[in-house]
């Protein structure tokens, strides 16, 4: 991750993934999600680590309170666990690999709000941090500016 002070985010979306598990309820916020009740959600793909479909559970401030989990992983056993979403992103930075001299600093993010993913994998717990940042263009006769993507891991745990 580059460092970079002036990338920091106050508000986020959110982002459920559940693979290989079944009967997930997260609560956030006061907002309850429920993913794949009664059945086994589907194995995890390499393509699911290159792409983003957008779709999010709306704008949150940063934090608002713990994240609750309740799932089975695919052996039927339950697990729980409370994540502190505080302490994996304390210091509020926008996680990336990017030369922070390329960035666009008048419209660094692209594409909405940084989003929160996390994701269930039968009985692991991953926390990423997905943002599309705008980038100064290596070429200087290009007319428009770079974006690029990235889903970075801030956290995983194995249960």
């Amino acid at each position: 991750m580059a460092d970079d002070n002036t990338l920091t985010f106050k508000t986020h979306d959110l982002r459920v993934e559940l693979y290989s598990a079944s009967d997930l309820h997260l609560v956030y916020a006061g907002s309850s999600h429920l993913l794949s009740p009664g059945e086994l959600a589907r194995d995890k793909t390499l393509q699911d680590d290159t792409k983003y479909s957008g779709g999010t559970s709306g704008s949150y401030v940063a934090f608002a309170g713990p994240a609750q989990l309740k799932w089975r992983s695919r052996d039927g056993v339950q697990h729980s666990c409370t994540l502190n979403l505080d302490e994996v992103f304390g210091d509020r930075r926008v996680l990336h690999t990017e030369d922070p001299m390329r960035i666009y600093k008048p419209m660094p993010i692209t594409g909405g709000e940084p989003t929160i993913v996390i994701e269930v994998i039968d009985r692991t717990v991953n926390v990423y941090m997905f943002a599309a940042l705008q980038l100064i263009p290596t070429d200087p006769t290009a007319v428009r500016r770079d974006e690029r993507e990235h889903r970075t891991l801030a956290y995983s745990k194995s249960f």
